[in-house]
């Protein structure tokens, strides 16, 4: 890794480190004496001056900094996981930085969806059980994604259209990877390449392996080559492999997990 990644690795972690021990702080101070909702109407001291909300505002504040806390959680692991394999890459920076504030936003707004009735059958309201609410804002901050396709579920489901009703949105007419092959490569391959099969694909198209260029040979429409270099095969992990149409417009495809594994004995 070289300097300059290693001081990017460093303000990151940094960074993850003071926020989490801000939320920790605040979470603690903000934590009511019971474990009723009665409780949070309660004065509490924050950073020595005392502070008086209303139960339900005290309740969104405990949401957002359990949510807070669990996409901390997901980040910093993420970012250890990468820095200890050496595959840390500045293309993820705003990942890194943004990512504790969308768990946040998405737990307050897994919590709303739960207090009006979408997903939990009891919609009355009341009775509610702090550590139920706030276990269920951590989870989703630390499973954003599986939250967010919870949601996309429950409202595709409510706002459903028929299937005549439906416009083309060329927003979403982008590059996708359905299968990659080989499914691994061995460690210290010195001239591997990857077949990428799916749909979308241009002349155009370039392969990113970790957020880095390589170069791309462009087969057809449903099929495009990319010739790995020998540091991508250096040392065992996960390749992070993504297709890029630069024009028209700028269209990314999911991204694919490709495992460098141990080459077999001979």
């Amino acid at each position: 890794m070289t300097q300059d990644m290693h001081r990017l690795a460093w303000r990151l972690g940094l960074f993850h480190g003071l926020l989490g021990l801000a939320t920790l702080a605040l979470l603690v101070a903000c934590w009511p004496a019971g474990a009723e909702t009665t409780d949070l109407a309660a004065a509490f001291s924050l950073l020595g001056q005392t502070c008086q909300l209303s139960a339900g505002q005290r309740m969104v504040l405990l949401v957002i900094l359990a949510g807070l806390l669990g996409s901390l959680i997901h980040g910093s692991s993420s970012l250890a996981d990468y820095v200890g394999n050496q595959r840390l890459s500045p293309h993820w920076v705003w990942w890194y930085l943004l990512r504790p504030f969308i768990g946040a936003s998405l737990a307050l707004g897994v919590y709303v969806v739960f207090r009006a009735g979408l997903i939990s059958s009891n919609s009355d309201g009341g009775g509610l059980n702090l550590f139920g609410c706030l276990a269920i804002s951590f989870l989703s901050g630390l499973f954003s994604k599986q939250a967010l396709d919870k949601l996309n579920e429950v409202f595709s489901t409510l706002f459903r259209t028929a299937e005549g009703d439906r416009r083309a949105d060329k927003l979403t007419d982008g590059p996708e990877i359905h299968d990659v092959q080989p499914a691994n490569v061995p460690r210290g391959a010195a001239a591997a390449s990857l077949t990428l099969n799916g749909s979308g694909f241009l002349s155009s198209s370039e392969v990113l392996v970790d957020g880095r260029p390589r170069p791309t040979t462009f087969v057809s429409p449903n099929e495009v080559r990319v010739a790995l270099q020998p540091e991508d095969c250096a040392t065992a992990g996960t390749l992070r492999v993504m297709v890029v149409n630069s024009q028209p417009g700028r269209s990314l495809s999911r991204i694919v997990e490709v495992p460098v594994v141990e080459p077999a004995a001979p």
